[in-house]
């Protein structure tokens, strides 16, 4: 047996040679995807670090555009000369924008009195234009949320009948989002050629409201609020 035993020795070696041969070569693309999985790891970190610090963030994250008016108005004519004009805006970004500070730019002989925000849907929907219009205000709204800015003005007739040239007339509303703001300038309805406040106004000088309408009392707008409606 003794003779034997050198031999034996031998062939015991080369089997656990080949052994750990094989499990050197069945570990080895394991440890190549370890190895590509940690890089990917390690690239998916830098991307999202890089993405990070350098994501847009306030007004560059919205459209340059962010409220648009999308068509149509409505309007009350009132006694001792007044009139009042609503109009819809919507929210077009996709993300929640305050909205403050609206203002309307009158034509000649058109006074404003007030203008201001108030919320717009189920709630509202019947509001009356002939109640009291809040001043200012501002709403808070949704991606696709509507508010009207609604305003009251006191109408010189002589003046806006005169005016067969009228100024342009302009609505602004300014839009704020993460701490940043800025003014938006919005489309302004008309009645077939004419801006809406001089087709409101001139309407208002030819066929007058009598004094002393029979009329009910009237429900008041809805007070502006912050928040969503």
């Amino acid at each position: 047996m003794d003779a034997w035993a050198p031999e034996e020795n031998l062939n015991i070696g080369k089997r656990r040679a080949q052994r750990m041969k094989r499990r050197m070569e069945e570990k080895r693309p394991v440890a190549w995807t370890l190895r590509i999985l940690v890089v990917l790891v390690v690239l998916a970190l830098a991307g999202g670090a890089v993405w990070w610090f350098t994501r847009p963030s306030g007004l560059a994250t919205l459209p340059p555009q962010a409220l648009d008016t999308p068509g149509g108005f409505r309007s009350d004519i009132g006694e001792d000369n007044t009139v009042t004009v609503g109009v819809t805006i919507t929210n077009t970004a996709t993300k929640p924008v305050t909205v403050g500070r609206a203002r309307i730019v009158a034509p000649p002989g058109v006074k404003s009195l007030s203008v201001g925000l108030v919320a717009a849907g189920d709630g509202n929907a019947g509001f009356e234009l002939n109640g009291d219009v809040p001043k200012g205000g501002e709403l808070t709204l949704t991606p696709g949320q509507a508010a009207i800015i609604v305003g009251r003005f006191t109408v010189t007739c002589g003046t806006v009948i005169a005016s067969a040239e009228p100024t342009d007339e302009q609505i602004f509303a300014t839009v704020q989002v993460d701490g940043e703001s800025r003014e938006e300038e919005l489309d302004v309805p008309v009645v077939g050629d004419m801006p809406w406040l001089t087709a409101t106004a001139q309407r208002s000088c030819l066929d007058p409201v009598p004094t002393g309408d029979p009329g009910g009392p009237l429900k008041p707008l809805p007070k502006a609020t912050e928040g969503t409606s």
